[in-house]
């Protein structure tokens, strides 16, 4: 080998050197350039902070404007949050959550332009707001920074795997070089001939094999046939801390043991490597290894090493040859990979429901533990429930059309369904659905939450049991309040009933009879028990105990047969009775029986109430009108009226302003109201008296 040629080798080295050096620093000012972007980060926080509010602000006026209800406003700044939490950072979430929850306080429950909130129908949805954000915010920016964090990590992994192909490929290159001088200088090496003696190698070989190595950018050694390191290039001997004038730097081979380099790496992995560098030292094939060695400085690095036994001509083992990588910073990259996925697994796991991660096409990629707990199946089971028994038969069909849309339209989506649990039992789960994208806007996952809400279920069905049952009892404990009116409303057409029957038969005794007055006579009859008839009717209407009936009906005549049946109190208490029912109504979708008792409890209130008033008329005006998409009902009475601060504590059970009242029948009256999707209040009538009113949605033409 020439001096110029050395030269140029030395120089080369020199240069790689620089790009390795170069290299093996990316990662850190990839780190760096992330730090550098805090401050536009912050600033595109502030951003989406100042969208959110804008587009509350928005939602907000323009709802307000068109009146629409509270629970479609909270269900729109539900939208908004879960959009904005795929951008933004949990801290701005939560305060767009209370600055939401101030809104529909203020703006949409009443009463309105005050954060009081009267009705409990509008705590439980405005809660119901507050813990679904803070739930689906949460799961989602937890999800995005676990990404974050992988996408971090797998950069560096990136720059590591570059530096990684390097080495490699100028491993292969010594490696390559090293074949040349063994196929292109044969004589270099001594062969016994015929004497039988082993080849053996020439010193010149040696020395020229220690040069190579010396110059090649990678930490590179030999050992003797029988496994005892030899030599070891200029890099490997400055890491290992070796003096200038030690025998391995110069590959005298001094008689060490074959395990003599063993204490040079970590304890935990000495035991490991010595029996794998025995068995390749006994059976000659080549190796791949990686350990940690302790470096000059006493601080341990992870290398991974290459070796293959260099042969002679005639197969004999002249050498053993090796190159080691660094892979320090490669480790380092996946023990952070690793954590980070243990991170979000964990995360995933701790979540208070079912959680499931989907492909960009909908297949289940993985599931948390709860998940595996819940249905006792393994993964690939699970990525079969659109053919297996995980979802109701009854379900399936509409969930899997649901799941084809909501993963077409790219936007986040919820259904309900029930799932078989490992036991057999089927229950009710509350599922959304929400995608996550990357920074083009491309859909790389969905995050899928499923709530069980079986025992939810099952409570308000209890729930509107309860309310059925003190319904019935209100309406038996009205009818036994008109039970002796009523008793007359019947007796009177039985008693013409009968005076009629006796005309007939009258006109019966004459000579000839009088046919045509019988005719009319028992035509009377008839007229005076179907009149009965309807009373009693209608009286064990409203007794019996059914479960609720919905049905479209005419709100008017409903109203009409109302005061019929409560005529009686009417008159007795001297009530003066006008209706204002408007024309063209549209139908009523409802329990007619329930909403009678509504109308019919409201009229007995207001007739006892006004039976007390002395020297003022008694005025009962019942109207209707169509109110927007709704049907409104008032009940005005000129009674005593209802102190102001009063108005809203008569709704409350067992508040009561009659001497003898349980304070059950405006509760009751407005859980109707309620079930119905409508509302009831009291208002002061002027100058006197009180104004009850509530409004029913409407059957739409052609609905």
């Amino acid at each position: 080998m020439s001096n110029a040629d050395t030269k140029a080798d030395i120089a080369g080295r020199d240069h790689e050197d620089v790009a390795a050096l170069s290299s093996n620093s990316q990662t850190g000012h990839f780190i760096k350039w992330k730090r550098a972007k805090r401050p536009a980060a912050l600033l595109r926080e502030a951003g989406y902070f100042l969208l959110g509010v804008a587009s509350f602000a928005t939602v907000t006026g323009l709802y307000f404007w068109l009146d629409v209800p509270l629970v479609a406003t909270a269900f729109t700044y539900l939208v908004i949050l879960v959009l904005l939490s795929l951008v933004s950072n949990l801290s701005s979430l939560i305060v767009l959550s209370f600055i939401g929850v101030g809104c529909l306080s203020y703006f949409f429950a009443p009463p309105i332009y005050s954060f009081r909130v009267d009705y409990p129908q509008d705590i439980i949805t405005i809660s119901a707001f507050v813990m679904t954000s803070f739930v689906v915010n949460f799961l989602v920016t937890r999800v995005r920074d676990a990404n974050q964090r992988l996408e971090v990590t797998n950069k560096a992994l990136q720059i590591e795997n570059v530096e990684r192909k390097r080495a490699e490929q100028a491993q292969r290159e010594s490696e390559h070089r090293l074949r040349q001088i063994i196929e292109t200088g044969p004589n270099l090496l001594r062969s016994g001939g015929a004497e039988g003696r082993k080849a053996e190698v020439q010193p010149g070989f040696m020395a020229q094999v220690q040069a190579i190595l010396n110059v090649l950018p990678t930490y590179t050694w030999y050992a003797a046939p029988r496994g005892a390191l030899t030599f070891v290039n200029a890099r490997t001997a400055d890491y290992l801390g070796i003096p200038n004038d030690h025998p391995l730097r110069f590959g005298i081979d001094i008689g060490a043991t074959w395990d003599e380099w063993i204490p040079l790496l970590h304890p935990d992995d000495q035991e490991r490597a010595r029996k794998y560098w025995s068995n390749c030292v006994s059976t000659g094939e080549t190796g791949e290894y990686s350990y940690r060695v302790r470096g000059a400085q006493g601080d341990y690095r992870w290398f991974l090493t290459r070796f293959e036994p260099l042969r002679a001509s005639d197969g004999t083992l002249l050498l053993w040859v090796g190159a080691t990588l660094d892979i320090e910073e490669l480790m380092r990259a996946q023990e952070a990979l690793r954590e980070s996925e243990r991170s979000a697994r964990s995360a995933i796991d701790g979540i208070a429901g079912l959680v499931a991660i989907l492909a960009p096409n909908g297949e289940v990629e993985t599931v948390n533990r709860p998940l595996f707990e819940y249905f006792g199946r393994s993964l690939e089971e699970l990525k079969n429930w659109g053919t297996s028994d995980a979802v109701h038969p009854e379900d399936l069909p509409r969930v899997l059309e649901l799941n084809m849309r909501g993963l077409a339209s790219g936007l986040p989506f919820d259904f309900e369904l029930r799932l078989r649990r490992f036991d057999g039992e089927y229950r009710l789960f509350d599922t959304r659905v929400v995608p996550i994208r990357d920074d083009s806007g491309r859909i790389v996952r969905w995050y899928n939450l499923l709530m069980d809400i079986e025992d939810r279920s099952r409570a308000l069905a209890r729930l509107e049991q309860m309310q059925s049952d003190f319904a019935h009892m209100n309406r038996v404990s009205m009818m036994g309040e008109l039970a002796a009116s009523l008793s007359h409303e019947i007796t009177q057409p039985i008693g013409s009933a009968r005076n009629n029957a006796r005309a007939a038969m009258n006109f019966l005794d004459r000579s000839p009879p009088d046919l045509g007055e019988v005719r009319e006579a028992l035509g009377c009859v008839v007229g005076d028990t179907d009149r009965a008839g309807d009373i009693i009717d209608r009286i064990r209407d409203h007794i019996k105990k059914t479960p609720p009936r919905k049905e479209h009906f005419d709100l008017n005549e409903a109203i009409n047969e109302v005061i019929e049946l409560g005529r009686s109190a009417i008159i007795k208490n001297g009530v003066w009775v006008q209706t204002r029912l408007s024309e063209g109504l549209f139908p009523i979708h409802g329990d007619r029986v329930q909403l009678q008792q509504v109308v019919l409890n409201l009229i007995l209130n207001a007739a006892e109430a006004m039976g007390s008033v002395e020297g003022e008329p008694r005025e009962l005006l019942i109207s209707t009108e169509q109110y927007h998409k709704d049907v409104l009902v008032a009940v005005c009475d000129s009674g005593p009226g209802i102190h102001p601060a009063h108005l809203d504590r008569v709704f409350e059970s067992f508040y009561t302003t009659k001497p003898k009242g349980t304070g059950m029948g405006l509760s009751i009256c407005r859980s109707i109201i309620d079930a119905h999707g409508g509302r009831l209040w009291a208002e002061v009538n002027e100058p006197r008296g009180t104004i009850f009113q509530f409004t029913l949605p409407a059957v739409q033409a052609g609905s």
